[in-house]
């Protein structure tokens, strides 16, 4: 009994043949009559093998499709429901009933197993049969492979397991000689082990180390209390020699880092302005604990665009707007001599910004100045005053 029946014209023998072949590489065993056993008649083997097969294959051709007996063996195979009719001749017009069944296309086919309408065939057999065998057999194998290797990782595992077992058990041995007599000898008087000898030898060791160590330090604050030029005076081994040789002796108060002055840089941009422009101030200072800006005048305030002397930052700028001549200074405190520095500001008179008549005739005009520290806003900066002419 074959898992398939080919049926097909005699001439179309060679057809059959490749395609028989290409099925058994599969896996799947195959029948195309290629002989009679002795005893029997044609008719009765093809019976018997046709109602036995799992599949029949009918393949199509302008011989076979004339061809009584193969019209009864695919009609035997669809009666049964497991005709798979393929084509392997182009232009072929199937017998009455058998044009509503899809054929596989094998024209042109060359029999090789990956061809991609071998594939297509072999996916409509397996829709009977099964998987093809051959990938059963395929996936069998390597599930066995996988599982060889997992039982080869198992067993390497448990060897290296099994070996830092040995090893341990080894050096636990090799150290129970000593631990034994140890044990043996605790607890009798007279008797003291090794380890325990070590142990004293240590501790007695590190003993003397703290006292050498303390000891030294105590005699050398007791000679610096003792001997009052080791207090006011400073070694300095890596200083230049004298010419009597030895190290050079310094005082401790020359020893001490020089302290620098406050230095300050006051600028005004522009110099000269119209009445009613702003003036921008900028200044640098280095060393400096206090910095106080402010106008060289005993006039207002607000003539100047300042609210009096502010102290500022020690580097920043400030926006004026000065309505008279007049000369900025810059004060700067420290822990050396105050350093200060001015900036002298040429104000011309020029047309108000907003005027309207009052009384008599009278101008009065009005600037607003916004007054900035480093780029940020003072608080109460915003400064009104008139301008009276």
């Amino acid at each position: 009994m074959a898992d398939i029946f080919i049926s097909y014209a005699r001439d179309d023998h060679l057809h059959a043949e490749r395609l028989a072949h290409a099925l058994e590489t599969q896996g799947w065993s195959v029948w195309w009559d290629v002989s009679i056993p002795a005893g029997k008649t044609f008719h009765d083997v093809i019976g018997e093998e046709i109602e036995t097969a799992r599949c029949v294959i009918v393949l199509w051709s302008n011989l076979s499709v004339g061809k009584r007996w193969v019209i009864e063996e695919a009609e035997t195979g669809k009666n049964r429901g497991i005709l798979v009719p393929a084509t392997i001749e182009a232009g072929v017009k199937l017998p009455f009933g058998f044009t509503v069944i899809q054929a596989a296309d094998l024209v042109g086919w060359d029999g090789s197993a990956t061809a991609a309408s071998f594939r297509r065939l072999v996916s409509d057999v397996a829709g009977l049969l099964g998987p093809p065998p051959i990938e059963e057999i395929e996936r069998r194998r390597l599930a066995e492979a996988e599982e060889s290797r997992r039982q080869e990782t198992t067993r390497r595992q448990a060897e290296a397991k099994r070996r830092l077992e040995e090893e341990e058990s080894r050096r636990r041995a090799a150290a129970a000689p000593e631990s034994k007599v140890g044990d043996a000898l605790k607890g009798q008087p007279g008797v003291v082990s090794a380890s325990t000898k070590q142990e004293r030898k240590a501790r007695r060791t590190g003993v003397r180390l703290f006292y050498w160590i303390g000891g030294a330090a105590v005699v050398y604050m007791l000679a610096v209390l003792i001997y009052p030029p080791w207090r006011s005076r400073i070694l300095d081994l890596d200083g230049p020699r004298n010419p009597a040789g030895g190290a050079q002796l310094i005082d401790a108060e020359s020893a001490q880092p020089a302290v620098s002055a406050p230095t300050v840089d006051l600028v005004a941009e522009p110099a000269s302005v119209r009445r009613g422009q702003s003036v921008t101030l900028r200044w640098t200072t280095t060393n400096a604990a206090d910095v106080r800006l402010g106008p060289r005048s005993n006039l207002g305030p607000g003539t100047f665009g300042l609210p009096g002397w502010m102290q500022v930052e020690a580097v920043g700028s400030l926006k004026v707007w000065p309505s008279e001549t007049v000369t900025y200074e810059l004060r700067a405190e420290g822990a050396g001599e105050p350093a200060e520095d001015r900036a002298l500001v040429q104000v011309t008179l020029s047309e108000p910004i907003a005027d309207s008549l009052v009384g008599d005739g009278t101008r009065l005009g009005t600037v607003v100045g916004q007054v900035t520290a480093s780029g940020q806003p003072l608080p109460g900066a915003q400064i009104w005053y008139g301008l009276l002419r």
